[in-house]
C-alpha cells in the first residue's frame, strides 16, 4: 500500500515554532488516546481542532485523517458518520498554519487495534510515546 507521512523540523532555536509544535504534538496525542474500535470518526477530528483552538492556534483547512493504501475508510472528519474499526490504517494530521509564517503538521499512520490504536510510522513511534 502506499500513503504518507509528514513531520515538521526545526532549524535553529526558534522558542516560537517550537513551542507550536509542542502543541500539536499535544493534539495529536490527545486526537490518539480517543482512537479504538466503536468511536465514532468524527471524534478523531474534533478534538485536536478544539485543543488547537483552546491553545489560540488556527485552524487547519483540511481533513484530520484519510485511509492509508485506498481512499474508502477512514476519513477523518467531522462531518463523517460511522465508526472506527479493527484493522483501519489511517494517516493522521491534526496541523496548524500561521498566516504569513508557515506551519507545523505531524502526520503519523495509525492501525485500530482491538484494545485501541498502534503507531505504524516507527519515527513518530519514537517521537509521540511519553
Amino acid at each position: 500500500y502506499d500513503g504518507c507521512v509528514a513531520h515538521t523540523f526545526i532549524a535553529g532555536q526558534s522558542k516560537y515554532w517550537k513551542d507550536i509544535l509542542e502543541k500539536v504534538k499535544h493534539a495529536l496525542r490527545l486526537g490518539l488516546e480517543q482512537a479504538r474500535p466503536g468511536i465514532p470518526v468524527s471524534v478523531l477530528d474534533e478534538v485536536p481542532r478544539n485543543e488547537l483552538k483552546k491553545q489560540g492556534l488556527p485552524d487547519y483547512p483540511h481533513l484530520t485523517g484519510h485511509p492509508v493504501g485506498g481512499f474508502y475508510k477512514p476519513v477523518i472528519a467531522d462531518f463523517i458518520d460511522y465508526n472506527l474499526e479493527v484493522n483501519m490504517v489511517f494517516a493522521y494530521e491534526p496541523a496548524t498554519y500561521i498566516p504569513s509564517k508557515g506551519g507545523v503538521r505531524i502526520e503519523p499512520h495509525i492501525l485500530v487495534t482491538d484494545s485501541g490504536y498502534e503507531i505504524l510510522t516507527e519515527f513518530h513511534k519514537k517521537l509521540l510515546t511519553r
